[in-house]
């Protein structure tokens, strides 16, 4: 029996090294140049759009996208494509459609491709009345250029960075990708990740709601005219020069800390970690709740600064 595992062992070993030195020659026979894998004929396409549109649909799967003022007044749409990988545009009932159109067969995906994908959608207008953006892998890049009434973007594992001015509600969704917000301007604020950071810089809200799961959640300078609600399992909060009418920070194993910019009534509960709040019946609610984790919140007056 013994002899036996070792004659399967000799030959699994066997086996791998015929593999890697087949690997190995494969990758020599190119120069190493892992782009040669590539089974994708990319080339760059401009569609133009002629129709007026107020909302914005995109669909992108794992392209970058960005958007950029057009500097003809003219709406274009500058992408990657691949015969069996192109785009559905089109305005419909005043709203910009665009979608992937993916006709590859199903061993065709597992083709490398080194380099990035974009989408870039060069926009007539500054304001537009929505935008509802999806992607999977790709990074969303919309910067502060542009107002929405309403905004939605929504990535699995790529990063978003938003300085768009939003006049009603901001709605940011990741699984693992990092979102990055502000310098803003908005009413409602409201983001989700599983793993991936979220870091705010310089926003002023009415409503701000963050949930994470592990990721670590950072603002600096944000402001806020009702509730701060922030929610992470495992990940730290910290907060630098924020402020709100009433806050509500909860962790299990992260630390809590940072400073406010007014005084708050704090209600504080750890079950082993260590807590410093300042002494105060003055001010809003500061709600504060971890199970493992430290808490440490001080109160630093000091003027705002846009």
């Amino acid at each position: 029996m013994k002899t036996a595992k070792l004659v399967w062992l000799i030959i699994a070993i066997c086996l791998v090294l015929i593999g890697a030195t087949i690997c190995f020659t494969s990758i020599k026979s190119i120069d190493f140049d892992f782009k040669k894998f590539n089974t994708m004929e990319y080339t760059t396409k401009t569609h133009t759009v002629t129709e007026n549109f107020a909302d914005i649909s995109i669909l992108a799967a794992e392209c970058d996208v960005e958007f950029k003022l057009s500097d003809d007044g003219t709406c274009k749409i500058e992408c990657l494509e691949d015969e069996r990988l192109s785009h559905f545009i089109e305005v419909k009932e005043n709203k910009l459609v665009i979608e992937r159109i993916d006709n590859r067969k199903w061993y065709e995906h597992i083709g490398i491709y080194n380099g990035e994908i974009h989408l870039t959608v060069y926009l007539p207008n500054y304001s537009y009345n929505s935008l509802i953006l999806s992607t999977l892998s790709g990074d969303v890049n919309i910067t502060k250029d542009f107002v929405f009434d309403n905004a939605e973007i929504i990535t699995t594992s790529g990063d978003v960075s938003f300085t768009a001015r939003v006049n009603e509600k901001l709605k940011l969704s990741s699984n693992s990708g990092e979102i990055t917000l502000g310098p803003i301007i908005t009413k409602n604020v409201e983001i989700d990740t599983s793993s991936g950071d979220i870091t705010l810089e310089n926003v002023k809200c009415d409503n701000l709601n963050l949930h994470s799961t592990s990721g670590e959640i950072g603002l600096n300078q944000v402001k806020a005219n009702g509730d701060m609600q922030i929610k992470t399992t495992s990940g730290d909060i910290e907060l630098e020069y924020c402020d709100a009418k009433e806050l509500y920070l909860y962790s299990t194993s992260g630390d809590i800390e940072g400073t406010l910019l007014t005084p708050k009534i704090f209600s504080v509960k750890t079950t082993s970690g260590d807590v410093s709040v300042p002494n105060s019946n003055d001010g809003g609610k500061c709600q504060i709740k971890t199970t493992s984790g430290d808490i440490d919140v001080q109160i630093k007056t000091v003027c705002w600064v846009n």
